[in-house]
């Protein structure tokens, strides 16, 4: 079966991307281990396996400095998915260079900002240039995960409940008025 993977040169450090595209790669196999290259410093990552905050907390916890990810954006999506990495990599405390087809080039550092970036057309080849940390950042989210989408989500509940309770018809008392002349 086929894989779409990244592939370290010189070592031959390969990464099998684990998302697949529905449909358009609905014959590879999905990868299932990270890959680093240089110690555990640079790890290899595919396109869409940046829109997976797991995966990439995995190598927050693994203690990557940095992210290589090669992607294929559709002139469409490119902006949104390179800001999709550069959320990933802030979670994380992790540089991210990000090499797209018809997308953002672009290098963010662990804090979000972006270093540099251009644009990369059908055209022709596109390079940038950008120095890489020798180490990351701890981050609360590699420690705790998804509990601050979880708490916000139930405090988001909560307050939908009690907006609900709160204008809800109040039940009347019947009126006696006229029942005690009787």
């Amino acid at each position: 079966m086929e894989t779409n993977s990244a592939v370290g040169y010189p070592s031959g450090v390969r990464y099998d991307k684990h998302h697949m595209i529905p449909g358009v790669e609905r014959t590879f196999q999905p990868g299932t281990s990270l890959a680093f290259l240089d110690g555990d410093r640079l790890g290899l990552i595919i396109c869409k396996d940046l829109d997976f905050p797991g995966l990439v907390r995995e190598y927050g916890k693994a203690g990557a400095a940095a992210l290589l990810a090669p992607a294929w954006d559709f002139d469409e999506d490119a902006w949104l998915h390179s800001r999709m990495a550069v959320v990933r990599g802030v979670e994380n405390g992790l540089a991210v260079a990000r090499a797209a087809r018809q997308g953002w080039v672009t290098v963010s550092d662990s804090r979000g900002r972006i270093v540099t970036e251009r644009y990369s057309d059908r055209t022709g080849m596109t390079t940038v240039t950008a120095t890489l940390p020798r180490q990351g950042s701890a981050t609360l989210y590699i420690a705790l995960g998804d509990w601050a989408a979880w708490a916000s989500t139930g405090l988001l509940l909560l307050a939908l409940g009690a907006l609900a309770l709160r204008n809800r018809p109040a039940e009347r008392e019947p009126d006696r008025r006229n029942h005690d002349s009787l």
